[in-house]
């Protein structure tokens, strides 16, 4: 498929942060590895207003060139340990949605 035709993913994490020197090493950590796939963050609030319904205050948005490159960075063996990482500084949720 040409880049052209390729639609964009967006990794969404909405959470709230428990440990925040955690969450000060995961930005560090996953920087390099979100470069490798094509991933470039587009938001990351701490200070989210929500117009309807709920909402965690923290919220990223990562987006890649595609939903196979999305996959691939998730899924990567390198990124385990560094979702961990985010996964014991926060509670929340994280989706991957493909774009138009």
């Amino acid at each position: 498929m040409s880049e052209y035709n390729e639609k964009p993913a967006y990794l969404i994490t909405n959470c709230v942060v428990k440990d925040a020197a955690g969450m000060t090493r995961y930005s560090e950590a996953v920087r390099p590895l979100l470069e490798k796939f094509g991933g470039r963050m587009i938001s990351l609030e701490r200070n989210v207003t929500v117009l309807e319904g709920s909402v965690s205050p923290s919220l990223a948005i990562v987006k890649f060139p595609s939903i196979e490159q999305a996959r691939a960075f998730y899924d990567d063996p390198e990124y385990a340990p560094i979702k961990q990482m985010r996964i014991n500084a926060t509670e929340g949720s994280t989706i991957l949605a493909e774009g138009l």
